[in-house]
């Protein structure tokens, strides 16, 4: 866990590697960052639909790797 912000406690993933990570805090919104970036801007969701997106990421992965297969980030 790293915190730049007393008020909030960033969580960052024990299978990230070096420099391939985000960081996430959960409160009433749930705010996302690039940990390399701590400081930068970040997202900010509610919580369904976070758990969306994890439920998409968990139940598709190849989804992502698909939309890179025809030039899309």
């Amino acid at each position: 866990m790293t915190s730049s912000n007393p008020v909030h406690a960033w969580y960052k993933s024990s299978a990230s590697q070096v420099d391939n990570c985000v960081e996430v805090c959960l409160g009433r919104r749930v705010l996302v960052r690039d940990s390399k970036f701590p400081e930068g801007a970040h997202l900010a969701m509610s919580s369904p639909c976070w758990q969306s997106f994890l439920l998409f990421v968990r139940c598709d992965p190849a989804a992502f790797h698909d939309r890179q297969a025809v030039g899309m980030p």
